[in-house]
């Protein structure tokens, strides 16, 4: 039968069309999906580096801490000399 011929023919034509439709709607979205991927990449990144500056700051704080600790210390055992000397005067 011709006609059967004629309307697989379109039918086929049709269907290569939404498959080639489609194919570009996915290849958009992926560009799309790709881009989203690198934007949370550098994302991750920046926060990894602040992150690192942040650790940094509290170790660099608390070997301040640890000196004062240490100078208080220091201070207080001078401060109790002073007032024995004071004492036995």
């Amino acid at each position: 039968m011709p006609g059967t011929s004629r309307v697989e023919a379109r039918w086929k034509v049709r269907k290569a069309y939404e498959v080639a439709r489609e194919c570009e709607t996915l290849k958009t979205r992926l560009a799309c999906l790709n881009t989203e991927m690198q934007r949370q990449r550098d994302f991750v990144s920046r926060l990894e580096y602040l992150l690192h500056l942040r650790t940094e700051m509290i170790g660099d704080l608390h070997g301040r801490i640890d000196a004062l600790r240490k100078q208080n210390r220091q201070l207080d055992a001078e401060n109790d000399r002073l007032a024995e000397m004071v004492r036995l005067s």
